[in-house]
């Protein structure tokens, strides 16, 4: 799975490619529902990659669910954290004369 736990993504725009892997391989037809810091931000009809755009900088959870049609869970990952960091404007230091 991608990000990896852990893992430091740098990107000025807050994009983030998701992307995961079943084993053993499910076929389809399948849902894969993205949750971001306990929230729903995706659900992908077989599919298992995808990127999220403009996610804010700091540190996030995620986890994974590939659901049924009928609803039953096949498949959940276990929650893994991330790093986000993105450029802030007008953050570089300013400079001071010498005396």
């Amino acid at each position: 799975m991608s990000p990896e736990p852990e893992a430091t993504i740098r990107d000025n725009q807050g994009q983030v490619r998701i992307a995961a892997r079943l084993t053993p391989a499910i076929t389809p037809p399948f849902t894969l529902k993205v949750w971001l810091d306990g929230s729903l931000v995706a659900s992908l009809e077989n599919a298992l990659a995808l990127q999220l755009q403009n996610v804010d900088r700091g540190a996030h959870r995620l986890h994974l669910d590939v659901v049924s049609p009928d609803g039953t869970i096949l498949a959940k990952t276990i929650e893994s954290r991330f790093y986000l960091h993105r450029a802030r404007i007008g953050s570089q230091p300013k400079a001071t004369p010498r005396q």
